[in-house]
């Protein structure tokens, strides 16, 4: 018999380390039933030992929803893209293999993206309500953040979008910009995510890159309850904060968002697709001026 599914969680990772099993206990503390969602691993680059540990840990907790994907090609885009392929709830969720989520985090978030036209179109004409009823909402969870090896608990920009829209009920686009900068504290419905694809040209800034091209899908946002949180992983060696490989690929990137306006330009949000030319290089110079107070 087929299971239904509300949710895939979408996991890559690479050169698997011992955070990930914190990440999968997180998971497997759900407090959403857990015949309702699904976990799909996708193990890319190198095979061995990683293969093996994440086989005995998934048969160790067989009575949830596992799929292990495994492919030779490196790269965190292709292995989310994987993911993607093979999902088959209705939404989708990114987690990176080094974080990990509170235990109210799957059920907050579904039900933040289902709608419910009562309570969030009372004041609107019945048109606009109906139009608003049938829209997808894309939900948005709390983020904090720490620093690896530390236990401090801190917030950071996204944290603070959080904060301003948390009791708004539906915001739009520009309400929510910050977290359009990548594909976590998020639910997306799977027939939209599958209309795009991460960029496995880019190593830096595919994700926020892959979001935006979602955004042209979404005019209504919606925060969980503030006790569904993403717990972000900083590290100071991750690929988002190495200066030369983000200054080769900035041209690039910055053409690949307006390729992505041409096609659709009347979908997407101008000022949205505008901000995107300050985000860039705004990120690069912050790396910079971290590495001079170094």
């Amino acid at each position: 018999m087929q299971r239904f599914m509300k949710v895939s969680v979408i996991v890559p990772t690479y050169r698997s380390q011992a955070y990930l099993w914190e990440c999968l206990d997180a998971l497997r503390a759900q407090t959403l039933p857990s015949e309702t969602w699904e976990v799909i691993l996708v193990l890319n680059g190198e095979e061995n030992p990683y293969r093996a540990q994440i086989e005995e840990y998934i048969s160790k907790y067989a009575a949830f929803n596992w799929r292990f994907i495994y492919t030779s090609e490196p790269g965190v885009s292709h292995a989310r893209n994987l993911g993607l392929e093979a999902a088959t709830g209705d939404y989708i969720c990114f987690i990176d293999d080094d974080d990990y989520v509170s235990p109210t985090y799957l059920e907050a978030l579904l039900s933040a993206a289902e709608p419910d036209s009562e309570s969030d179109s009372e004041s609107d004409s019945e048109s606009d309500s109906d139009a608003k009823a049938h829209a997808p909402i894309m939900s948005l969870s709390n983020l904090l953040c720490f620093n690896d090896g530390e236990k401090n608990i801190y917030p950071d920009h996204i944290s603070g979008n959080y904060q301003r829209i948390k009791n708004q009920g539906l915001v739009g686009t520009m309400q929510a910009r910050q977290y359009l900068s990548g594909p976590v504290a998020k639910l997306v419905a799977r027939e939209y995510a599958l209309r795009e694809r991460f960029n496995p040209r880019f190593s830096n800034g595919e994700d926020a890159l892959y979001i935006f091209a979602l955004s042209r899908f979404y005019k209504q946002y919606r925060s969980t309850t503030e006790d569904a949180v993403y717990y972000r992983r900083v590290r100071g060696n991750s690929a988002r904060f190495k200066l030369s490989s983000r200054l080769a690929s900035m041209f690039s990137l910055l053409w690949a968002y307006v390729c992505l306006w041409i096609k659709h330009p009347l979908q997407y949000h101008f000022i949205l697709f505008a901000s995107r030319f300050l985000a860039v290089p705004k990120g690069i110079w912050k790396i910079y001026r971290a590495k001079l107070k170094k």
